[in-house]
C-alpha cells in the first residue's frame, strides 16, 4: 500500500565558488527532516530501520502525538505519529485532517527554531 507522508527539511545553502547567487540540489545540506505519519503501525517499521529513539519531551503531556527522533547520514531526522484515542479508550489511531494538522503545527512550533 501505499501511505500518504509529509515530508519538512531545513536546508542550508553552502557557498558556491562559481556563483554565490545560484545554487543546485547537490550544494545544499539538509539539516533536519520531519516526516509525519498517521499511524503507529506505519510509522513503526521507518522507525525501526532509521533506529530512531522515542522522544517523550518533543510535545506537551497532555497530547496523544509521538515523536521519534535520531539522526541519518549527518541529518537530524523527526518522525512524528498523531497517536491513538484515548478520550473514548478505544485505542484506535487518530487518522483524519485534524489530528494531522494539529501534530504538524506542533512539531513544526518545535522544531523551527532548531
Amino acid at each position: 500500500t501505499l501511505v500518504p507522508i509529509l515530508i519538512w527539511c531545513t536546508c542550508t545553502i553552502l557557498p558556491c565558488e562559481s556563483s554565490p547567487a545560484v545554487q543546485t540540489l547537490e550544494e545544499m545540506t539538509i539539516q533536519h527532516v520531519l516526516i509525519v505519519i498517521a499511524m503507529e503501525a506505519e510509522a513503526k517499521p521507518f522507525v525501526e530501520h532509521l533506529d530512531l529513539l522515542k522522544d517523550d519531551n518533543f510535545f506537551p503531556s497532555h497530547v496523544p502525538f509521538h515523536a521519534f527522533s535520531g539522526t541519518h547520514n549527518g541529518s537530524r531526522v523527526t518522525v512524528v505519529t498523531n497517536g491513538k484515542d484515548h478520550i473514548y479508550e478505544t485505542g484506535v489511531d487518530n487518522c483524519g485532517t485534524v489530528p494531522a494538522a494539529v501534530v504538524s503545527f506542533l512539531a513544526l512550533e518545535k522544531l523551527k527554531d532548531v
